[in-house]
């Protein structure tokens, strides 16, 4: 597991405290999470 994955973890467990009903969407990895970012960009 190199840094950039901890990160992302420990920021997904962060956010998870609070609420994971927030209208986000958890992702299984880093890139899938980036993908999707990109995407939502893209449609703006």
């Amino acid at each position: 597991m190199n840094m950039e994955q901890k990160f992302y973890l420990l920021a997904t467990l962060i956010e998870m405290q609070d609420s994971v009903s927030d209208g986000h969407a958890l992702y299984r990895s880093l890139d899938d999470a980036m993908k999707a970012f990109e995407q939502e960009i893209a449609d703006c």
